[in-house]
């Protein structure tokens, strides 16, 4: 079976959402889908997604031209708004339209989206769809105001993890009041940007393991669907050299910080591998010996992935698990939907 781990499902029109949104929060515009601070300087869909708003037509892409068999959507985040209500009340109408669109094809997945600002409704939120069969994760921003180790965000994982729902972190620049997108300011151009995007998923994990959460969690996993499986490794070596010197400073946390890669995956992008052969073992090394590296797409952005027919890097270099196998071990739900 072949999974594809990343489709960003998106409305025709903003009035999908906004139509599901009481008044009078109704009227307040929602803004671009693919962001509007660093624009690609190509177009942002791929030529081969066309209809891509259409899940009838989609399919035919996606299960059709690259093989799925089953595809796992992420809607736009829709995050920090600048008021709290409304960015609730988006997230609530973003699960009703995926739930009511997407996921009434067979052979789509979903992802609850929670608002991290506002725990409560993203609690109610996750204990209203779970039951929903194609339910398999839930999906929170990249950009936050705080790590997502922070003990503020701990009953979301619980509800999460209790559910058998993995944590799919993700980055789109649809947010509201966008955040600076690099820890040492706003990068110039575009290819800067996303560069430099897997960094803001190394600060949430390293938090998630120097707080304890995948401790007091062993079940939970988190998905960066934004790349990343040659990037945060090292930074837990550099953890691990000092976690026994500085342990007192996190006393609870029990194993060395790469210890905790086994609950960590990584959607694969075409970013994340070398062009020169020799050293994709080094990569497929380093994400635990290609254990956590899912396919994704990403469709239907500029970057789409197809590593099934394109020469790099070669299909060749990866095995079934990383078509499909290592998704179903990652979501429990998947094949139930």
């Amino acid at each position: 079976m072949r999974v594809d781990a990343l489709v960003r499902a998106l409305p025709r029109s903003d009035d999908e959402i906004r139509r599901r949104i009481p008044r009078p929060l109704r009227d307040i515009p929602l803004g671009s889908p693919f962001g509007q601070r660093y624009v690609p300087p190509i177009d942002d869909v791929h030529p081969r997604a066309g209809g891509y708003e259409d899940p009838e037509r989609a399919g035919e892409v996606l299960f059709g031209q690259l093989g799925a068999d089953l595809a796992i959507v992420i809607p736009p985040n829709r995050q920090l708004r600048t008021d709290r209500r409304h960015e609730v009340a988006v997230m609530r109408a973003t699960n009703e339209w995926l739930a009511e669109t997407w996921l009434a094809g067979p052979r789509f997945r979903g992802s609850i989206q929670l608002s991290p600002r506002d725990v409560a409704a993203s609690l109610a939120e996750i204990e209203r769809w779970s039951a929903h069969p194609a339910f398999v994760q839930v999906a929170v921003p990249l950009h936050v105001h705080a790590p997502y180790g922070e003990q503020e965000y701990f009953p979301l994982w619980e509800a999460a993890a209790g559910h058998g729902l993995p944590v799919a972190v993700h980055g789109d620049g649809s947010g509201g009041a966008e955040l600076t997108p690099a820890m040492a300011g706003e990068p110039t151009r575009f290819i800067e940007y996303h560069t430099l995007f897997p960094l803001n998923a190394m600060v949430h994990l390293v938090s998630l393991v120097s707080e304890g959460v995948f401790d007091r969690l062993p079940e939970l996993v988190f998905v960066c669907t934004d790349g990343a499986a040659g990037v945060i490794p090292p930074f837990l070596w550099r953890e691990d050299a000092k976690a026994r010197a500085l342990k007192e400073e996190m006393p609870w946390v029990r194993e060395r910080p790469t210890w905790y890669l086994r609950q960590i995956r990584f959607v694969a992008r075409r970013d994340d591998f070398p062009r020169e052969a020799e050293h994709l073992e080094t990569v497929r090394a380093l994400a635990g010996d290609g254990r956590s590296l899912l396919y994704g797409s990403n469709f239907p952005m500029w970057d789409l992935v197809d590593f099934a027919s394109e020469p790099w890097p070669p299909a060749s270099a990866f095995d079934d698990g990383f078509f499909g196998g290592n998704a179903v071990a990652t979501y429990p739900r998947l094949l139930a939907g």
